[in-house]
């Protein structure tokens, strides 16, 4: 949503990758997964913004430790460790916590793919695989990338350049579209352009029910108060001026 940090965080993006068995630029070596089911970033079908809980549950009970977890698993299934990576491209919901997982791997700074935050942001469920794209637009003949991404737990998995990956000629790729970017003049023209209120609550929904209402009806709201009338003894709920039983008219006592 306008004006909220994860704004600042997020980006569009989209990557598309080719599988096949023979010709191909890199090799897929090995993977592995975990699964951890938690509600930590969120979109139901009727939002137009995605939520998040507090930013130190997401990262410390969600993204670094699973993360770390998958790729550390893939190192020891693949009997390697960090420095046998060329580069690693991680996926993170911001810089600072992507930092924080680069330092619990042990990467040194010429592994660490770059996340491209301040150039694209964090774009969802392509994040990963647009770091991996990149890395692979640079990479030489013999290396090895990994990438890893995160979700509901995290997979990592490993690739191997082929001969082939520097006899691909030009690519319109992640560096060609960067470089392509203009810079919007403005954040109010992001605004417009996006078609983005700043408002708290979409026109036509509204903040929802009256604040007054709700204080004067809060007996009937939150305790859930009935009324007994004096004439006949029925007990009603909602409250109302006529008893349903007998017909009497005000002339009720509250109840639980």
């Amino acid at each position: 949503a306008p004006g909220t940090p994860m704004e600042a965080h997020l980006g569009d993006g989209a990557a598309a990758l080719l599988i096949a068995n023979q010709d191909v630029l890199a090799e897929f070596e090995e993977g592995h997964a975990i699964s951890d089911e938690i509600v930590d970033v969120w979109r139901s079908e009727s939002d137009a913004f995605s939520h998040s809980w507090e930013d130190r549950f997401v990262i410390q009970e969600g993204y670094q430790p699973r993360l770390t977890e998958a790729v550390q698993g893939l190192f020891e299934k693949m009997d390697l460790e960090a420095r046998d990576f060329t580069k690693l491209a991680l996926y993170a919901p911001d810089k600072r916590s992507h930092a924080g997982v680069c330092r619990a791997l042990g990467l040194e700074p010429a592994q660490i793919q770059d996340p491209l935050f301040g150039q694209l942001g964090n774009a969802g469920a392509a994040f990963a695989s647009l770091q991996l794209i990149a890395a692979l637009e640079r990479a030489k003949a013999g290396d090895r990338i990994g990438v890893a991404s995160y979700g509901d737990g995290a997979e990592a998995l490993s690739f191997h350049a082929s001969s082939a990956i520097t006899q691909d000629g030009q690519r319109r790729g992640v560096a060609w579209h960067l470089d392509r970017r203009r810079p919007v003049g403005s954040y109010d023209q992001y605004l417009k352009a996006r078609n983005l209120s700043t408002s708290e609550w979409p026109a036509a929904s509204g903040p929802g029910l009256s604040a007054t209402i709700h204080f004067r009806e809060r007996s009937a709201d939150i305790a859930f108060c009935g009324q007994q009338c004096n004439a006949c003894g029925g007990i009603q709920f909602p409250a109302q001026r006529i008893c349903e039983r007998c017909f009497a008219r005000d002339d009720f006592q509250s109840v639980p």
